[in-house]
């Protein structure tokens, strides 16, 4: 992936929907954006979950690019952003569990409803 040409061919696959473009993408990225998230939220295991559910919409949206620098940046954005989304609501149950003295179940599916897009039927 070295020419200039294949990166063209793997942006186009990606834009067209092409499982095999998303592979390599998805290969080509996976472990650097965990690392970074890992950074920021302390957690391989979260890291890992982050990555994969941005993964996991990026393939179901199929937002089109114009680069694959592009593509990386939204990448580095959208994970950060969940990040610090998961930071905050952890932070919050935290403080809901001081103040109330046990974990509340319900702060836990809000957490993962925040974060996987999931909704809330309580």
């Amino acid at each position: 992936m070295d020419n200039c040409t294949s990166h063209k061919e793997l942006l186009l696959g990606l834009n067209l929907g092409h499982e095999y473009a998303f592979e390599q993408v998805f290969k080509l990225h996976f472990g650097e954006i965990c690392y970074f998230v890992e950074k920021l939220t302390g957690s391989p295991f979260v890291a890992e979950d982050i990555v994969a559910t941005i993964f996991l919409k990026l393939w179901e949206k199929k937002p089109e690019f114009e680069s694959l620098q592009k593509l990386k940046a939204y990448l580095f954005i959208v994970s950060r952003n969940a990040s610090l989304d998961y930071l905050r609501l952890k932070d919050y149950m935290i403080t809901c569990t001081k103040i109330f003295g046990t974990p509340i179940a319900h702060l836990k599916m809000e957490l993962n409803a925040k974060l996987f897009g999931q909704k809330l039927f309580i």
